[in-house]
């Protein structure tokens, strides 16, 4: 649970403990609507306990500066005050608050309209309904826009943010279709403004407070309202029960569902065609509501949904409301239906799920009953599957509860998920029930296996940590034997297991147990530290012996090293990138390997002193963490600016000549294009078109093996969808960009970029306790590149790690403030940071897809990238 959510439970809520909150806002008030995105902002509807005109509430990370900057700008032109504080106790986390005239998005629309709100912000006519940042409903009194009056006498204003001129008025021209069809709707009198529409007055309020009312006065089910009864404080006018009255809401749903689609699509014009609804993508969007407030209950959820998912019947297209209840009822002289803003195409037990559901959890079972047997008498259809759709209706309201703080809100989640699950269970066709019986455990579409957490080998159990797909179906694999060693083995696409001799690999002959043995005093002087089966290995070495080369002096070098055993056509261009960004990064102030010797199939470097960075990243003491970040911000950027300059040639080093292959001559000349691999005496180009097949290749990967159960389920094939769109997206960003890259800085092949590391996260660097010096690894892929790469990766990385679990907010905060200050000192291109960032976030959903052990992150990271 992050710090700024928590303690929104723990003051805001109607049994928190509210002290602290008030003393912030002047007043004892309740939080209620939540809508958290995680590590980057909280926003909130404030309602005032003595029941005041409500107002909004925000919180926002550091990386939500720009909508910072927005509200104070917007309150300062127009002089409303708001409140403008750190977080208690998170000071890097900035507290606001105003009222609804210094809303985000509203606020402009609502100045238009003269007489909703006062100079001070407050709405002037009694607030029905506000959503922070997206709608406000309020009766207003002959309001006037640009001198004339809109509307005489009291009128209900709705403003809703994000609208277009057209699309207020196509609502318009629906509703009056609508009407002339017979279907009894609430029309506007008058669209004046983007955004705005004026309604008629109905008095009687809607049917859901009538509802609630009689229900909390303990009136019978059928329970006659006569003209000017005041039934829990709310009145009506007419002579009809509540029978009746579900009865009446029943026959109006099924006239709107026996609607013309063609009239409407016409009515529609250029806002249209209707888009039709998603059931499994909403289910996926509830599931990742759940992963974050009660993240516990997930599983629970995922069962659950699986069984919904099966359970409704999707019968053929009708026009729907899209988000029916009977507090979208309201009742005057007859029954209007309102709120048709989404309206949309569906099965028609989408909307009748959608009732019942809200009446199930308001505890009004006993209406259900009377509005579906109205809705089939005017239809003329028996409704199908109806409890399979309130089964979903229920899961996609089980995280409300938390949205408002309700007491007990992460039990409600749990009784909600249960309810589902008997709505499922005890409803639905013997077919149906036949499939869900049959389906048993979640089978996998795709034909290629998986590695499990713990493998089974002739080598015995191995605890499988990294895998890495190939595109003939093999997987290559790393874990932990028995011992406590590393392994290395394939996975075929067959599902056999091959599991290497440790530390024996034919296609690295220079690594062998042997050289990890006892050395004459008994002591162990290797460790295995890395093993990918005919690509890499990397041993850490205790002591210097054999090593000291020729290029070794003075014993330079009689500490630990590391010894990578490479594939020999790999050999000298990893020799030559670890001296070029050696001798780099030394001259910046970082910590960073030397090439001790090399062969034919491996280099050994020696060991740069300190501890892994994240070892310093104690959410009790977050000094030396912030200390490392500070020098990191202020070294790298002199890094990456430090690359050999296009007219002196890429083979020149700031202190002096070329650089040689160990045993070679004079580097080669390099070859120019995208995605050149660095060979001796060069470093190749990695621009966003190389960046992009990336993304695409991780992309197949997910793909071919469906290591996310993708195509298990309805949810999961909306999440694939979704994720093929995101990455799509990006590819095209990348690709779009890397046109344009040369025009910063003049042409060449290295214009517009500067040294990239390409696998730039917190893995890769090392902090000196004694000294705080900072240390830089693994040179092996460095390149030119856009300088926005590394950044965009360490951000996703940062972020990645908190999700983890290993990086508390406060020090992710920490770290994403430092990046955005180095990215400000390279005076590095918005818009292209935030592509590497995402192109970053896409590539690791499949690298973290084939770890075991992290696979259901990647999946709760996927649906974070892509809702």
């Amino acid at each position: 649970m992050s710090a700024p959510l928590a303690w929104v439970r723990a003051t805001g809520s109607a049994d928190g403990t509210g002290g602290e909150l008030a003393q912030i806002l002047g007043a004892e008030a309740r939080l209620e609507h939540l809508r958290y995105k995680p590590g980057y902002s909280l926003l909130a509807r404030v309602v005032p306990t003595d029941n005041g005109p409500p107002s909004w509430f925000a919180l926002f990370a550091p990386e939500a500066r720009d909508k910072v900057s927005k509200l104070r700008r917007g309150a300062k032109k127009s002089g409303i005050p708001l409140i403008d504080i750190p977080m208690p106790r998170h000071p890097e986390v900035t507290l606001l608050s105003g009222p609804i005239g210094a809303d985000l998005r509203l606020r402009r629309r609502l100045r238009a309209v003269r007489g909703l709100v006062d100079r001070a912000g407050t709405p002037k006519g009694q607030v029905l309904a506000y959503n922070p940042w997206k709608r406000i409903v309020q009766v207003v009194d002959s309001p006037r826009v640009d001198g004339d009056v809109a509307a005489d006498g009291e009128v209900i204003a709705k403003v809703s943010a994000g609208w277009a001129a057209e699309a207020d008025d196509a609502v318009a021209r629906v509703l009056a279709d609508l009407a002339v069809q017979g279907v009894p709707v609430l029309e506007p009198v008058a669209v004046p403004t983007p955004g705005t529409q004026l309604l008629p007055y109905v008095r009687g309020g809607d049917l859901a407070r009538l509802l609630e009312g009689a229900s909390a006065a303990g009136a019978p089910a059928a329970e006659v309202l006569t003209d000017g009864t005041s039934v829990g404080g709310v009145s009506m006018d007419g002579a009809r029960d509540r029978t009746a009255l579900l009865a009446e809401t029943g026959e109006a749903l099924a006239l709107l569902h026996g609607a013309g689609r063609a009239r409407v699509e016409r009515a529609l014009g250029d806002s249209g065609p209707l888009r039709t609804v998603d059931a499994a993508a909403r289910l996926a969007g509830a599931r990742n509501a759940v992963a974050t407030a009660a993240p516990h209950l997930r599983n629970a959820f995922d069962r659950v949904a699986d069984a919904v998912a099966d359970a409704w019947e999707d019968t053929g297209p009708v026009l729907l409301h899209g988000d029916f209840s009977t507090d979208q009822v309201l009742v005057g002289d007859r029954i209007l239906l309102n709120d048709l803003d989404r309206v949309c195409v569906g099965a028609a037990g989408f909307d009748l799920g959608s009732f019942a559901a809200v009446e199930l959890l308001a505890d009004r079972a006993h209406t259900i009953d009377p509005f579906i047997t109205a809705y089939a008498q005017v239809s003329g259809q028996s409704p199908v599957g109806v409890y399979g759709w309130t089964a979903l209706h229920v899961l996609l309201r089980c995280t409300d509860p938390v949205r408002d703080l309700m007491p007990g809100h992460i039990d409600e989640v749990a009784r909600r998920i249960e309810l589902a699950e008997d709505l499922v269970d005890g409803a639905g066709s013997p077919r149906a029930a036949g499939r869900r019986s049959a389906r048993g455990t979640a089978r996998r579409m795709s034909s290629r296996p998986l590695l499990p957490p713990t493998l089974v080998t002739p080598a015995g159990e191995l605890d499988v940590a990294r895998a890495w797909p190939a595109a003939d179906g093999t997987q290559r694999f790393e874990g932990r034997d028995a011992d406590g060693r590393l392994r290395a083995g394939t996975l075929s696409a067959d599902g056999d297991v091959a599991v290497l001799p440790f530390a024996t690999d034919d296609r690295l002959p220079g690594l062998s147990a042997a050289g990890l043995g006892l050395s004459t005093a008994g002591l162990q002087c290797g460790e295995l530290l890395v093993h990918r089966v005919g690509r890499r290995a990397v041993v850490r070495r205790a002591a210097a012996d054999g090593m000291q080369g020729d290029t070794a002096t003075d014993g330079a070098h009689e500490g630990a090293a590391f010894v990578k055993h490479v594939r020999s056509a790999k050999v000298v261009p990893v020799v030559e990138a670890t001296k070029i960004a050696g001798r780099l990064a030394r001259a910046v102030g970082f910590s960073a390997p030397e090439v001790v010797t090399a062969d034919a199939h491996s280099l050994t470097v020696t060991a740069v002193p300190g501890v892994p960075l994240l070892d310093v990243a104690q959410e009790k003491d977050l000094g030396a963490w912030r200390a490392a970040w500070e020098t990191w911000r202020d070294q790298w950027p002199r890094l990456v600016r430090s690359a050999p300059s296009v007219q002196s040639g890429p083979d020149q080093l700031p202190d002096g000549g070329p650089v040689d292959g160990p045993g070679d001559g004079p580097g080669e000349v390099p070859t120019d294009g995208p995605g050149a691999r660095p060979r001796a005496g060069m470093l190749g180009v990695h621009d966003g078109d190389s960046e992009a097949e990336v993304v695409a290749t991780w992309t197949r990967h997910l793909l071919d093996f469906d290591p996310l159960g993708w195509d298990d389920d309805r949810s999961g094939r909306a999440l694939k969808r979704a994720y093929l769109a995101a990455t799509e997206d990006v590819e095209i960003a990348l690709r779009e960009g890397a046109r344009h890259t040369s025009k910063r800085a003049g042409r060449g092949p290295t214009a517009g970029r500067g040294i990239a590391h390409r696998d730039l996260h917190d893995g890769q660097m090392l902090v000196d306790p004694a000294t705080g010096a900072l240390g830089l690894l693994d040179f092996d892929t460095l390149a030119y590149a856009e300088p926005e790469l590394d950044l965009g990766n360490l951000i996703s990385h940062m972020r990645l790690r908190h999700r983890q679990g290993a990086l508390g907010l406060r020090a992710r905060n920490i770290a994403l403030a430092a990046i955005d200050r180095a990215a400000d000192t390279m005076e590095l291109d918005e818009n292209r940071l935030r592509v590497y960032t995402r192109a970053s976030a896409l590539r690791l959903v499949g690298v973290y897809a084939f770890r075991p052990q992290w696979r259901d992150l990647a999946r709760e990271l996927c649906e974070s990238l892509v809702r």
